[in-house]
């Protein structure tokens, strides 16, 4: 997944499906360093915004992702899913059905629009000027 980085957030976005080289390489377990978020992080409250503005019902969930490097470095992130239905994953079975791929994306978009709307509005990653942690809040 490339990592996007702006000051102090940083957002995953996921690709699409990759070749593998081996099977061996699916399995082999990848240490990812975990980090947390407080509730009222900015990034947060932007996915949520989003979410709201186009009616998806969420859930906040820990698990091993590409934003556990980011968070591990201080850094506010998320990783959220850009559309679509698939399984199987890491595996070279994995498939994908593009199925909900627009309403992903609108979210994705509507997201960062809020992210650097924040920013550009001088009230930086913190949700005011001046007063931001490393962390998001």
């Amino acid at each position: 997944m490339p990592l996007q980085v702006h000051n102090s957030w940083a957002v995953a976005f996921p690709l699409p499906l990759c070749s593998f080289q081996g099977a061996e390489e699916s399995t082999r377990p990848r240490p990812r360093p975990g980090g947390r978020l407080p509730d009222d992080a900015l990034i947060l409250r932007c996915v949520r915004a989003a979410d709201a503005h186009l009616g998806i019902r969420s859930n906040l969930d820990c698990a091993s992702t590409d934003a556990n490097i980011p968070l591990s470095m201080g850094l506010a992130a998320v990783s959220i899913g850009a559309g679509g239905h698939g399984g199987g994953a890491h595996t070279p079975q994995e498939w994908f059905h593009p199925e909900g791929r627009e309403l992903g994306l609108k979210r994705i978009l509507l997201t960062l629009a809020l992210l650097l709307g924040d920013l550009d509005a001088g009230a930086g990653p913190g949700g005011s000027a001046g007063a931001a942690s490393r962390n998001g809040g």
